[in-house]
């Protein structure tokens, strides 16, 4: 259940940070984190998920709509300068 709480650590730590709109775009899903959540999401469709992979998966996305959300704010702050 660790990679779920890193996965949101880390976005959460950058979000925090107040990172400049440029760098909020510049945020993506590592090549681990996409495997993963691949890997969750097959898992998932064959509904063989445990629970605290499906808790995994929901934190995937939250993560996801953090990051979509920052990133619609990012570009109209970059829009307006």
């Amino acid at each position: 259940m660790a990679a779920q709480s890193q996965l949101l650590s880390r976005v959460i730590d950058v979000l925090s940070d107040f990172p400049s709109p440029e760098m909020v775009m510049e945020l993506q899903t590592s090549e681990a984190e996409e495997q993963r959540l691949e890997e969750l999401s097959a898992k998932n469709e064959a509904g063989h998920l445990t629970f605290e992979e499906k808790i995994e998966l929901e934190h995937y996305r939250v993560a996801e709509h953090m990051v979509r959300m920052a990133k619609a704010r990012a570009y109209r702050r970059l829009m307006k300068a």
